[in-house]
């Protein structure tokens, strides 16, 4: 009878032990899971421009809101390297500017044809959702207004800021990711 009596106190005191540590186990898991989606965001690109072969830059390396994004040759800076966080929606997905840990977003909240392309604090809206049909390269389309990343007059000169414009298949909106 006191083998019984012992043997229910010890697996009592295993089933307390495991319970205390299950939400260390779980924390630890939690873990591991944050720290591989940080590691993916580390993986750093310049977005090319297929026709001008120029990258998408952050005029003047600023982080305040509202900044221009331009198109300017490609120089190594950060204020060039971009990361994408998956959206989870339809393939859509956040790009995010190494320098200032800010979004590529359209400004104004506007589908309208000529809208400048700027940072904005992450807020992971819909002017800030991107998406790219199947392709190495390929038009970057605004979730928001299913316009395309346009660089204006097809041109090939620095410092042009961006803009979204009806995708019209031109090579001025074709990107490609250039892994750093």
């Amino acid at each position: 009878m006191k083998s019984v009596f012992t043997k229910k106190y010890m697996w009592a005191i295993l089933a307390g032990m495991f319970t205390l540590l299950l939400p260390l186990l779980a924390s630890t898991s939690v873990h591991a899971a944050s720290s591989a989606e940080y590691s993916q965001q580390e993986v750093y690109y310049n977005v090319v421009g297929l026709d001008s072969g120029k990258c998408l830059d952050v005029q003047g390396d600023s982080s305040l809101d509202g900044t221009p994004v331009i198109q300017y040759h490609c120089d190594g800076g950060e204020n060039q390297e971009w990361y994408a966080i998956s959206a989870n929606r339809n393939g859509a997905f956040y790009i995010v500017s190494r320098a200032s840990g800010k979004c590529l977003a359209v400004g104004g909240d506007t589908s309208s044809d000529q809208a400048p392309v700027m940072l904005e604090p992450c807020a992971f809206k819909g002017t800030e959702q991107w998406r790219r049909p199947s392709g190495a390269v390929s038009p970057l389309i605004s979730l928001h207004s299913n316009k395309c990343l346009d660089i204006p007059d097809d041109t090939n000169a620095d410092v042009v800021p961006l803009q979204q414009y009806s995708c019209d298949n031109g090579r001025n909106q074709d990107w490609e990711f250039v892994l750093v």
